[in-house]
């Protein structure tokens, strides 16, 4: 379990990093570069990690990194501080769990077409209800698909925050 976690942490990290720098290209923002360096280092150190909690740890930091590198190239009002889910809190967390539960899905249903059990799982903790495995697939694949699709989504649509509902408290 801790071997295939560690890859898969280190193989998200890695696809963040490529994502970042296809971003950064454009701009040579000094801020960015230190935070793209800073991703290098959690990939190195998530690939030595000596437990899937500590790896785990890795992939959070390198995250937070990650997601203040890509609120940078959106519109000032689709800007995050940090990523947020269970509700989501703004209109850029909502696209994007909009788009990991389509990618989830996509990924669920591909492991019970070859057999597989989506809801064991060697990195996700497994509970009732929760496709841990799909949950562990997903991860080298957000920056990959789901990422790219939204920040393009958000800059070129023509979408506006006022085209979100904001529910306060139950819908």
């Amino acid at each position: 379990c801790l071997y295939m976690s560690k890859k898969i942490i280190a193989a998200k990290i890695h696809n963040q990093t490529v994502y970042s720098r296809r971003l950064y290209r454009a701009d040579r923002d000094m801020d960015i570069e230190s935070k793209i360096n800073a991703l290098n280092l959690y990939e190195q150190r998530a690939s030595a990690a000596g437990s899937i909690d500590e790896a785990m740890g890795y992939e959070g930091m390198a995250s937070r990194h990650y997601f203040r590198i890509i609120s940078s190239y959106l519109p000032d009002d689709f800007k995050i501080e940090k990523r947020t889910k269970n509700p989501p809190t703004d209109p850029t967390n909502s696209l994007l769990s909009f788009a990991y539960t389509l990618l989830h899905s996509e990924i669920y249903t591909a492991l019970e077409a070859e057999g597989l059990h989506p809801y064991f799982g060697f990195m996700h903790r497994i509970r009732r209800g929760h496709a841990a495995l799909a949950s562990d697939m997903i991860e080298e694949f957000r920056s990959v698909i789901a990422d790219p699709f939204v920040i393009n989504f958000i800059n070129y649509s023509g979408i506006s925050t006022n085209d979100f509902i904001r529910y306060e408290g139950n819908p």
